[in-house]
């Protein structure tokens, strides 16, 4: 860094930001900048992109963040990965970056630049916002504008479906489950998205953190991979403090196209959804509360890939109910520019009456949501919730009474 001679011009404002940021935010002077701080946009495979997105308003914003890889400055995003001294930085997996240090509370770090609205952590309220701020981003034409349960990525005369989900310890699971069934979750939460694709899985890919209950994690981990007829891609595994967060990519393989998606529902056709509404958060509440109802629709939910693979050459539009009934109905109905009428007496509950608006909104469900044109009957059984009408006032209408937003519809992370 001292060299500076050595570098190219586009990259000097960034030492001059990188050597600024040191003296605003200091490491003990027996370590040098370089044993601290690695700037991932000067790699030299991001040149043209470095030297296009980076200005001189731009600088580097090198102050602590919580949880964050990305540091958000005035003109755009740069990622800066730091490192305790003695730390090792070791090639693996294509490429990524790995902290090998035993126990460390991070195990990679990594972006790169790209163009971006200016954005603050103020700015970001909730899931929504930040959603729309990915659309942002060089999106490829298989993420279907970030829209769907999955992307669809077309590969000669097949089509790929890839889709990710992640758990969180207190947010998905409670933190004393039984570590087997966070495992047959993972992956048939994951699996459920394929489902709405109409996609046979062809693998999955796993990130785990180690901690506690570890052997009955694997233990569950066989059981849904057995019970589904799905193997093992590979993945990443480490170790960290405090409450886990796990991830599951799953891959599929579309049996029909087009893939089924949640924008093609039209004026018309039928609302229908496969089994029923609310066992999910009964099973829950058993858990929670120490109750007697059955807990496995909420610990073991099942994925409903064959009833998605009979319906794909179906329906208009589908996807599968992880976070409420309306609120995802509110999604179909957005993404296909109409307006989704539920009947909440036709509605297939599992709960008793006076919790059925509950159930309604609580989610977890993974059943599948479809339209259908008038005249198709479901290839499986299913029950007849609604209609699609031509867009009218509100995306959504229960009983009549029209919702015009997401509040109060459903879960959505980070609500504040």
């Amino acid at each position: 860094f001292e060299r500076v001679h050595r570098i190219p011009v586009f990259m000097r404002q960034a030492v001059d930001d990188m050597r600024s940021a040191f003296h605003l935010y200091p490491v003990p002077a027996r370590h040098t900048l370089p044993e601290r701080v690695g700037i991932l946009p000067l790699l030299v495979g991001q040149r043209r992109d470095f030297r296009q997105s980076y200005g001189t308003e731009n600088r580097l914003d090198m102050r602590p963040r919580v949880s964050a890889d990305i540091a958000l400055g005035d003109g755009g995003a740069y990622a800066v990965a730091q490192r305790a001294p003695g730390q090792r930085w070791g090639g693996k997996h294509g490429g990524k970056r790995r902290n090998e240090q035993t126990g460390g509370n991070s195990h990679h770090d990594r972006s790169f630049p790209f163009s971006l609205p200016p954005v603050h952590d103020a700015d970001m309220k909730g899931e929504l916002a930040f959603i729309e701020a990915l659309r942002a981003l060089p999106l490829h034409p298989g993420a279907r504008g970030l829209s769907d349960d999955a992307a669809v990525i077309e590969l000669g005369g097949e089509a790929l479906v890839v889709t990710h989900d992640a758990m969180a310890e207190g947010v998905h699971y409670l933190p004393d489950a039984d570590m087997a069934d966070v495992a047959w979750k993972l992956v048939a939460s994951n699996l459920s998205d394929l489902a709405a694709k109409g996609a046979e899985p062809v693998g999955v890919l796993l990130g785990y953190v180690l901690g506690d209950q570890d052997t009955r994690f694997l233990a569950g981990l066989e059981d849904v991979l057995a019970h589904y007829n799905v193997p093992m891609l590979g993945g990443d595994t480490i170790a960290a403090r405090g409450p886990r967060t796990l991830g599951l990519t799953a891959i599929g393989r579309a049996i029909h196209r087009p893939v089924p998606s949640r924008g093609g529902a039209q004026a018309g056709d039928q609302l229908y959804v496969t089994g029923q509404i609310g066992a999910a958060m009964l099973g829950y509440e058993a858990l929670r509360d120490g109750g007697d109802a059955d807990p496995s629709a909420y610990c073991r939910p099942m994925a409903r890939l064959a009833e998605g693979i009979a319906l794909a050459p179906q329906v208009s539009a589908m996807m599968d109910i992880s976070d409420g009934l309306l609120l995802d109905a509110l999604r179909m109905a957005e993404a296909s520019g109409v307006t989704l009428a539920l009947e909440s007496a036709l509605v297939p509950f599992a709960v008793p009456a006076n919790r059925r608006q509950d159930a309604l909104r609580w989610g977890e469900d993974y059943e599948l949501l479809f339209a259908l044109p008038a005249p198709v009957a479901p290839a499986i059984p299913a029950t007849r919730i609604g209609e699609v009408q031509a867009r009218g006032s509100a995306p959504l209408v229960l009983d009549g009474d029209p919702l015009t937003g997401p509040a109060g519809l459903g879960y959505q992370h980070g609500d504040r």
